[in-house]
């Protein structure tokens, strides 16, 4: 095991030397690695402890070699980039005999943008334009999740509450960069060959300094400053409430908040860290495409509308389709309401395994319980269960259930559950 330390920061080239300029506002971390990590899970591990959550920058991971090996090399060898598992095992191998900081910067997908700027300040190679990698398509049981379109880049929509300030403007320049001294994030357009047209020559998306640095330039704290300021100091949010929010920006920050400001920047906090709803629906695709490919004899599936909205959806993982076939055969299918922003409800369908425990066989996500979902719910249970031998199938008493029941399985035998039962007659 290799303990090395990890910093944040950006490289610099200063006078013929390579330098590492540290950002003491997100500190620093120590990581244990095994023999025979992976870099994705080096990478994972660097979003994990940097409160990076869903996004999708590149993640740089470079380390300088020992000074006793720089001796024999060029001062202005650069420094090592880790890009691959071979390199994370080289990376291993020499922090066991010498002492290494692995250093961390974040860079952006883009491409460069081949058409010149007339801005004398700007050269072509500061055009930048965010891209995806869309190259493999999703498939599972011959459907192509890849035609509901490309999964949302968290960071596409543009930050409009930033800090900034303009600089160097002119009629035909722009120029805005942050209030903080020292920070890297702006923006520069210029006009090129229609008089009423800026095009944007370079844009560095994110920030350097610390969201308290910006806070201390605002008038106001909005609960989506407070939000991140929250984050990142703590980086948690599992358990807390309003309360907690409001009582920590009084007691480290002296700001003084409502109950309305607090809940509204823990909502903010919440989707920093696990995304939107919105953002959730939009990954389906992208998600169930890499549980097909990690979990072969997975089935899976997912209904649109005629809008391309989210209707349906049903996943029953490999491992649970080939151990039914060790269980009896008895399948307990019921369904919950969820109470998320687009509510809809969950459909369960279980065994029991041979310790009396439950076993998972498929989820589904629908609307509500009526005849289209559960028929259309049974349809791909079907897929994940034989008709070789005898069924039985336990539920309530609805009615949708009987009729999906006959439809889809109609050698099964149906069963009503005792609880349900017990239930309605007592009510």
């Amino acid at each position: 095991m290799a303990q090395i330390p990890v910093v944040y920061g950006e490289w610099k080239l200063e006078e013929n030397s390579w330098h590492f300029v540290v950002d003491i506002g997100k500190g620093g971390r120590m990581w244990f690695l095994n023999d025979g990590c992976t870099f994705g899970q080096l990478t994972e591990m660097a979003r994990d402890d940097y409160i990076l959550g869903k996004r999708t920058e590149i993640i740089e991971l470079t380390y300088a070699l020992p000074v006793s090996m720089l001796q024999n090399m060029a001062p202005d060898t650069p420094p090592m980039h880790v890009t691959n598992d071979r390199q994370v095992s080289s990376l291993i191998a020499l922090s066991i005999v010498h002492l290494l900081r692995l250093y961390e910067e974040f860079g952006e997908d883009v491409e460069e943008n081949s058409e010149e700027s007339t801005d004398d300040e700007a050269d072509s190679s500061d055009v930048n334009d965010d891209g995806e990698d869309v190259d493999d398509a999703a498939y599972s049981d011959g459907e192509d999740y890849s035609v509901y379109g490309k999964v949302k880049d968290e960071d596409d929509d543009e930050d409009e509450d930033e800090v900034c300030i303009e600089k160097k403007s002119t009629k035909n320049l722009f120029v805005a960069k942050c209030r903080v001294e020292g920070c890297a994030w702006m923006v520069r357009a210029s006009v090129k060959n229609d008089a009423s047209t800026f095009w944007v020559t370079k844009y560095v998306k994110h920030h350097t300094c610390s969201i308290a640095h910006r806070m201390a330039h605002r008038g106001k704290s909005t609960p989506k400053y407070i939000g991140q300021l929250f984050i990142s100091y703590f980086g948690i949010i599992d358990g807390l409430t309003p309360v907690h929010v409001r009582v920590s920006m009084k007691h480290m920050f002296g700001i003084r908040i409502d109950y309305t400001t607090s809940y509204r920047s823990l909502i903010y906090a919440q989707q920093l860290v696990r995304g939107t709803a919105e953002d959730g629906y939009a990954s389906l695709p992208a998600y169930l495409h890499s549980v097909n490919k990690a979990n072969p004899g997975t089935v899976s599936a997912l209904h649109v509308d005629s809008n391309n909205k989210f209707k349906y959806l049903f996943l029953a993982f490999g491992a649970s389709i080939a151990g039914f076939q060790y269980m009896r055969r008895v399948i307990v299918v019921d369904g919950c309401h969820l109470t998320g922003k687009y509510e809809g409800t969950l459909l369960v369908a279980t065994a029991q395994d041979g310790n009396f425990q439950i076993f998972p066989l498929a989820f589904g996500i629908v609307d509500g319980e009526d005849d289209a979902s559960w028929e259309w719910f049974f349809s791909k249970l079907r897929e994940c269960v034989s008709d070789g031998y005898p069924l039985v199938i336990v539920s309530d008493r609805h009615n949708s259930i009987k009729k999906a029941c006959s439809t889809i399985f109609p050698w099964a035998k149906r069963g009503i559950c005792y609880y349900h039962l017990q239930h309605n007659i007592v009510t």
